[in-house]
């Protein structure tokens, strides 16, 4: 027979499990809501500076306005204009792609008898087909909009609301600790955007050179991979890499030093310089947080690892000093005399 205490005992396993489960089938099921919110707030700290400097001048409502439509009218513009040409060059570079490969006598013959440009014009189509889809996808734009604006524009109140539920003398290290995890996913997102739009002009400038076919479709591509850590570079190489090869072995081998040397570059010099000291992570745990990052939320989760990996040791930094912080305040305390 079991006594009240243990039975006691029992059920409180038994409710802490069931409520870990529980917890963790509504963080599953919200996933799609928490990548939006940190999402979100990962761009707010991204522009949080340049709205900062405007409100100098300007209400901030109307900062981060002005913000949120100089954001929004390139992405609209090239969605109008460069998206139906880039559309129609990938359909051109998926047929010379098939041909290239096709041809290519060291590849097993299961990859020799792979017709990109279907896979391309079933992908267009389905997308067409797909109205749901793509509602869904403009719904999640705008929502992810709309929540930037709202939280650029309700900081403080935000800040004021949340500094309610933290204890007065913890308030200081927490506003350090926010505005240090604010400057990391900022200064991520801005060099990471900076560094693509390098990574573009270099690779445009050298395809154009090497007469690469498709050589602005390549460095779009490429640029946009490259916003991808660890595995961006080598996804955005591969297709020039085989288109150059159909030009010539000579323009293939030059291609590949092009993209090598970049890298080189890029890795050795420019992400020291543009990420200085915000992202202190060691490439193993760099890998790591990639890769799960892609498992659990997909090229969202690929793209928001690094900024929330290099978080991690700030937070685990203050959670130390918040314990060094509570040992001397106790120590500090007299003890009652008997």
């Amino acid at each position: 027979m079991l006594t009240n205490k243990e039975d006691n005992y029992i059920f409180k396993i038994i409710g802490a499990v069931v409520a870990t489960l529980v917890l963790l089938y509504l963080t599953w099921q919200l996933s799609a809501i928490l990548i939006l919110m940190i999402t979100a707030v990962i761009i707010v700290a991204t522009l949080n500076p340049i709205v900062a400097w405007l409100e100098r001048k300007m209400q901030r409502k109307y900062a981060a306005s002005l913000v949120i439509i100089v954001l929004i009218l390139p992405i609209v513009f090239v969605l109008a204009t460069i998206v139906p040409v880039f559309l129609d060059q990938v359909n051109n570079i998926a047929v010379v792609f098939t041909r290239t490969i096709n041809h290519f006598p060291f590849l097993p013959r299961l990859f020799q008898n792979i017709d990109i440009s279907q896979y391309t014009k079933e992908a267009g189509q389905y997308l067409i087909d797909s109205t749901s889809a793509l509602t869904s996808f403009v719904t999640q734009i705008i929502i992810l909009i709309f929540t930037i604006y709202y939280i650029l524009i309700d900081e403080d109140r935000l800040y004021n609301l949340i500094s309610k539920f933290i204890p007065e003398e913890k308030r200081v290290r927490v506003d350090h600790l926010l505005s240090k995890l604010s400057d990391i996913s900022g200064q991520y997102i801005r060099g990471n955007i900076f560094i693509s739009f390098i990574c573009g002009t270099v690779i445009f400038i050298g395809l154009f050179i090497l007469r690469v076919p498709g050589a602005s479709v390549l460095a779009v591509f490429a640029a946009i991979t490259d916003l991808l850590p660890l595995i961006g570079a080598t996804l955005g190489a591969i297709p020039a890499i085989v288109l150059a090869f159909s030009v010539s072995p000579l323009t293939g081998l030059l291609t590949t030093i092009l993209f090598w040397l970049y890298q080189q570059i890029e890795n050795d010099w420019i992400i020291p310089r543009v990420y200085s000291s915000a992202l202190k992570i060691i490439p193993f745990l760099s890998f790591i947080s990639v890769i799960v990052g892609t498992i659990l939320f997909g090229m969202a989760g690929a793209f928001l690892a690094l900024p929330i990996a290099a978080s991690i040791p700030t937070i685990v930094h203050y959670f130390f000093e918040e314990k060094h912080h509570m040992s001397v305040k106790r120590l500090r305390v007299p003890k009652k005399q008997a």
